[in-house]
């Protein structure tokens, strides 16, 4: 299963396009196995976005994230880019049809 067109709250560091989030997580058999996005490069927007996320923390009463600004420096140097993480533990577990991670281990 690949589920894309996330909604623009669930933006994180991707992308918004077309009110959507420019992701997508890939799944077999309900177990995440890969997540996809284009980075986002608008150090503004990146500021924005944790300026909201904080004052929904704030709400909940809990701390805001510490700001990284070597990332923000990073963001605004940094060229159009995409990514995608592979869980390859997870699937390794499915190909081997193993009920854990922890059965795929390799014993020495």
């Amino acid at each position: 299963t690949i589920i894309y067109r996330y909604p623009s709250d669930e933006a994180a560091f991707s992308v918004i396009s077309a009110d959507c989030a420019e992701r997508f997580e890939l799944y077999w058999d309900e177990m995440e196995i890969a997540n996809a996005f284009s980075e986002l490069l608008d150090a503004e927007e990146l500021m924005t976005r944790w300026e909201l996320s904080d004052r929904e923390r704030s709400s909940e009463h809990r701390a805001p994230h510490p700001r990284d600004i070597r990332l923000i420096e990073a963001v605004r140097r940094h060229p159009r880019a995409g990514g995608i993480a592979l869980c390859v533990d997870r699937l390794v577990m499915k190909l081997l049809a193993k009920a854990t991670i922890l059965e795929t281990r390799v014993l020495g």
